[in-house]
């Protein structure tokens, strides 16, 4: 699973989502839909745009972790 770190980027930088989109030209409901994991996908320039902003990687931003059941890793 893809865990996102967008809201806490932002809190780490005093940032509301309000000022991101403001300073990337991404609409509000976008930045939303990325910081609550609501996105299906998440362009490559958005991505882009939102590291130059926060002054970050995109790895700050996106973390894969294995899903787990019950404690038992899910393969394929």
């Amino acid at each position: 699973m893809i865990q996102i770190h967008l809201k806490e980027l932002l809190k780490e930088r005093g940032m509301t989502m309000a000022d991101l989109s403001y300073d990337t030209r991404i609409g509000r409901s976008s930045i939303s839909h990325i910081a609550h994991g609501d996105a299906k996908a998440i362009g490559l320039e958005t991505l882009d745009r939102i590291c130059h902003s926060l002054g970050c990687t995109v790895g700050d931003i996106l973390e894969y972790v294995e899903d787990e059941i019950d404690g038992t890793e899910v393969v394929g």
